[in-house]
């Protein structure tokens, strides 16, 4: 079953590879998990090899846990550990045209459950520092390394057998290595949401691919927010765009307003909290677009953010359709709606075939403009999902509406 899996995952990394060549590019990330051309780190550091066969065979589950731990000891991991043994245990070096991980150790009729070593090993690596999380292959805990996420892989169950994985390859385990990932990782913003680093006054306006054009403004407290589909080429849209406002009062309550450009008339509503419970809803529903399962296509102002703080926790719970991963570079500079911003991609489209970007204020983190590959045509640019067309943060008139 394993040697499928390697096979099918060799395929797509053949494909993949295939796609970046076209367009005269070539991911480091995917020459990092072969532990190739990264520089002095690559070179230096063979942690995990001493102590394991150079060729594939049977090993000693005593071999085994020795090479697993001086391989984990070098990223901070403990210098040993306790696995389990079995009837036999047979070690196959890593090979890229195999498999997309490291080295392996299939344990045929384990002393032990799957789920009991599974308990084990959480409880001596969590310990240590790592993050428990789940793969393709199975159960992982790993620690950072730039983009991507070292460590070891309890493969799925398979009846009488037990399969070990390494995440990388030998000499990628090393602090030298981690410290190379890190020095050309995009960068991480901690924040969880667009109103933790948007300034106290700004109007900001963007685009999705569909022509809707939004705006969203503050200034001394006062909201202003206007949806036009007027260019869209939706079924639904409107031919004109409708606007609300939120007018803070001097009691701290807010005069609501909803008015559109064909009658400029306003009209009492109170859309910031008849339709949410708090202004602070309204925004959500706004900024993070169905933000209770970060399930948008388009993108929106918080994606960035919400992607790095599901890499630091180690979750997907923020935006559960796009993460940071190992196939992510650093692409250039870009300057949007007067921000000049950092434009990280996975560039061939990763694993999955798809090439996107992100386009992201290196100050603040507010997503500037996000952009994928939507017909899988390597030959045509990217489309725009969502664009910041109109950015400032000294509004000049907002707050004096509806006047």
């Amino acid at each position: 079953m394993k040697k499928i899996i390697g096979l099918a995952l060799a395929l797509t990394l053949a494909l993949s590879l295939t796609a970046c060549l076209g367009r005269g590019r070539v991911l480091p990330a995917l020459n990092a998990l072969n532990g190739e051309g990264e520089g002095e780190a690559a070179a230096q550091a063979n942690a995990g090899s001493g102590a394991q066969p150079a060729q594939a065979g049977s090993v000693s589950g005593k071999d085994m846990e020795q090479a697993i731990a001086q391989a984990l000891s070098a990223i901070g991991g403990p210098s040993r550990i306790t696995l389990c043994g079995g009837g036999s245990i047979k070690f196959e070096p890593a090979n890229e045209w195999v498999g997309m991980w490291g080295d392996s150790w299939e344990i045929s009729d384990p002393d032990m459950s799957h789920a009991d070593l599974l308990e084990s090993i959480d409880s001596q690596l969590t310990t240590a520092g790592f993050t428990k999380g789940g793969g393709l292959l199975g159960w992982q805990w790993t620690v950072h390394a730039g983009v991507q996420n070292i460590g070891l892989i309890l493969g799925n169950e398979e009846g009488d057998t037990i399969t070990l994985y390494m995440t990388h390859f030998p000499n990628c385990y090393s602090a030298a290595y981690i410290a190379e990932q890190e020095a050309v990782m995009p960068k991480m913003i901690p924040a969880a949401w667009a109103m933790e680093v948007l300034p106290e006054n700004f109007l900001i306006k963007w685009e999705t691919k569909g022509g809707w054009l939004y705006t969203l403004a503050r200034k001394d407290g006062s909201w202003l927010y206007a949806s036009d589909g007027s260019q869209s080429d939706s079924d639904w849209a409107s031919d004109y765009a409708t606007y609300y406002a939120a007018v803070l009062q001097p009691d701290g309550s807010y005069q609501n307003y909803e008015y559109t450009d064909e009658n400029m008339t306003p009209r009492e509503r109170d859309w910031f909290t008849s339709s949410n419970e708090t202004v602070d809803d309204a925004l959500l529903n706004i900024l993070d677009y169905e933000y209770e399962s970060g399930m948008s296509d388009s993108g929106n102002l918080s994606m960035w953010v919400q992607m790095c703080k599901d890499y630091a926790d180690g979750t997907s719970s923020a935006q559960m359709r796009f993460s940071i991963t190992g196939s992510m570079v650093v692409l250039r500079t870009e300057e949007i709606a007067g921000v000049v911003c950092d434009v990280v991609g996975n560039e061939g489209g990763g694993m999955f075939g798809t090439e996107q970007e992100w386009a992201y204020d290196p100050t603040t983190g507010l997503l500037f403009r996000y952009s994928k590959d939507d017909d899988y045509d390597s030959e045509t640019p990217l489309d725009d999902f969502f664009k910041v067309v109109e950015y400032t943060d000294s509004p000049a008139t907002l707050g004096n509406y509806p006047g």
